[in-house]
């Protein structure tokens, strides 16, 4: 869904803001890695995308792959709300 995409720019806003730092663990990310292994990176929606988030870069935060997804499987829980021990 093209609605979806998050921009070049976004991104690099997202990264900065984070000052490439894992918004819920502190984990030490790396802009270019995208993919796999040390440092992967992906934006997560802190109002999900599916509740009317937007793609806005004041409602991303750099996220480590394993909160993100962790965060998605607890079902998107507030940001405040989302702890790696549940």
């Amino acid at each position: 869904d093209e609605s979806r995409h998050i921009s070049k720019k976004t991104r690099e806003e997202v990264f900065k803001q984070s000052e490439g730092r894992c918004f819920y663990c502190g984990k030490q990310l790396v802009f270019k890695n995208t993919s796999s292994g040390r440092g992967v990176w992906e934006p997560d929606h802190l109002i999900p995308y599916s509740q009317s988030g937007s793609n806005n870069s004041s409602n991303l935060a750099a996220t480590c792959k394993n909160c993100n997804r962790e965060r998605n499987y607890q079902g998107n829980p507030t940001p405040t709300q989302f702890s790696k021990d549940n």
